[in-house]
């Protein structure tokens, strides 16, 4: 079973970790200036779901900052939909930390700092290259495993953490 990670925004990506938290998978989203953003988040969930047996996710829940122009806000939103609703369609059980809340029950508060995600992911992924695009991916992967597997708590899931429903294998 895989713990999935997911960064949603149009440069994030998405990535796997194993029960016992080895790094199964990372894949960005796709390169810098592709023009199908939608088309790209697709197929990577498309591969992820076709490849592996997913326990659970972990999406990004993410807003648009007042600094952002409305095409940029706009395309962020929309990237962070479409992964959203590809991992509800494929029935994955999901939880949604804000960043805050999974840097800091990772301990790897970044405060806008990128390398200090990406060398915590490459440090949990020794024997891979972590790029910018997957660094968030694989730490999310890592805090959703830790959540599914009781060692932390998940956002709004109290004491008992979250509820493990059935639920059968779906692609997208």
């Amino acid at each position: 079973m895989i713990y999935v990670g997911i960064d949603p925004g149009v440069s994030g990506g998405i990535a796997g970790a194993r029960r016992s938290g080895e790094c199964a998978f990372a894949y960005r989203w796709c390169k810098a200036g592709e023009p199908d953003v939608d088309g790209a988040i697709v197929e990577v969930m498309r591969r992820v779901c076709h490849d592996w047996d997913i326990a659970a996710c972990a999406i990004e829940r993410v807003w648009s900052s007042p600094q952002m122009g409305p095409v940029s806000a706009f395309t962020f939103g929309g990237a962070y939909h479409v992964a959203r609703a590809l991992a509800i369609q494929a029935q994955w059980l999901m939880v949604e930390p804000t960043p805050q809340q999974w840097q800091d029950a990772m301990a790897c508060r970044t405060g806008g700092d990128k390398s200090i995600t990406k060398r915590a992911a490459q440090y949990m992924c020794p024997d891979r290259r972590v790029i910018n695009a997957t660094a968030d991916a694989i730490i999310l992967a890592a805090y959703c495993r830790r959540v599914f597997l009781g060692e932390i708590q998940g956002p709004g899931h109290g004491k008992e953490g979250p509820r493990k429903k059935g639920r059968r294998k779906a692609s997208v």
